[in-house]
């Protein structure tokens, strides 16, 4: 009796883990995100991008977005954000990331064959002015070259 339970244990969760995958393709795909081949998906990423920006993902990347995936777990599904127009995330092929974020206000380049541990930020900016009258409490995002 448990072989009959546990194999379709197995098989709902190979389904369930096929549906979260497709969801995030959908999310990446809706962000207007440009996706290489064989994109693999362990849980739903986080992806905003502005008008104007660009977000490429080269061929044979995973992200990993669920701590049952990664012996280290994650901490939150990764992020990927190209803040405004002109902004560039660029993710080489044979990448692989776990909780990453990644937030660009200009570009942010990850090369081929990288691994990004779990919960790994890498922005190229802090997001407040180098001005420090009031940039604690100014909403406007500073400005870059």
């Amino acid at each position: 009796m448990m072989t009959v339970v546990s194999f379709a244990i197995r098989v709902l969760e190979r389904f369930a883990r096929f549906i979260t995958a497709m969801c995030g393709h959908l999310v990446m795909r809706a962000s207007g995100a440009q996706l290489g081949s064989n994109l693999r998906l362990y849980g739903i990423p986080i992806v905003s991008r502005s008008r104007g920006a660009a977000i490429c993902i080269g061929d044979r990347v995973v992200l990993c977005s669920d701590s049952r995936y990664t012996a280290l777990g994650v901490n939150h599904p990764v992020i990927l954000r190209a803040m405004r127009p002109g902004a560039t995330i660029v993710v080489g092929n044979d990448v692989g990331m776990s909780g990453a974020t990644l937030c660009a206000m200009t570009r942010v380049i990850i090369g081929d064959q990288t691994m990004l541990g779990a919960n790994v930020t890498i922005a190229d900016t802090d997001f407040h002015s180098l001005n420090p009258d009031g940039r604690r409490h100014r909403k406007v995002l500073p400005r870059h070259r």
